[in-house]
């Protein structure tokens, strides 16, 4: 049987009701909130939001002085989100699978050996990636006393011979 024939209905149902759903709470919703909500609403002042509005103004006039610094820490702050994301990833499917690694229940012969591959396996490749590697990498680059040969001195730069660039003639024979 066609895989197609058998799916299509139900992929075309769900897509269906996502556009009715998503229709009705652009159009509908808004409308019958505007004749619940007639009475005019009074705001008070949140207990909270009063130190946050004290300290706004300031926190604003920093970053707008100093964009460069705003930019580096938003990298950084993705930079971190990306290593963490990947680790809280990783360690929430080693914790997912520590009940099929732990079971002794029927079936559990078969499940029971790559689960457990599959935990320590994504456990020591966490710790290998946060705290091996880094460390590693200090004591590597603590123990070099070399220079890195990609860069080159300014001296260097200056006494290098001037490439002549040649016009192209139009053919790739010289």
């Amino acid at each position: 049987m066609n895989v197609v024939l058998v799916f299509s209905p139900m992929a075309n149902s769900v897509a269906s009701a996502l556009a009715g759903a998503l229709l009705f709470s652009v159009t509908l919703v808004p409308v019958l909130a505007s004749f619940a909500y007639t009475k005019p609403f009074h705001h008070r002042e949140s207990p909270v939001l009063k130190p946050a509005a004290k300290l706004y103004l300031p926190t604003l006039s920093f970053s707008l002085r100093r964009p460069w610094l705003v930019l580096g820490l938003a990298v950084a702050l993705l930079g971190a989100t990306g290593v963490m994301g990947s680790w809280l990833g990783a360690a929430l499917a080693a914790l997912g699978l520590v009940p099929a690694a732990v079971s002794r229940a029927m079936g559990s012969g078969t499940q029971r050996p790559l689960s457990v591959v599959i935990v320590f396996g994504t456990l020591s490749a966490c710790a290998l990636t946060l705290v091996l590697f880094p460390v590693m990498y200090r004591l590597y680059a603590a123990g070099s006393k070399r220079t890195c040969p990609v860069t080159p001195s300014a001296r260097s730069l200056s006494s290098r011979p001037r490439i002549e660039r040649r016009r192209f003639s139009g053919s790739f024979i010289a």
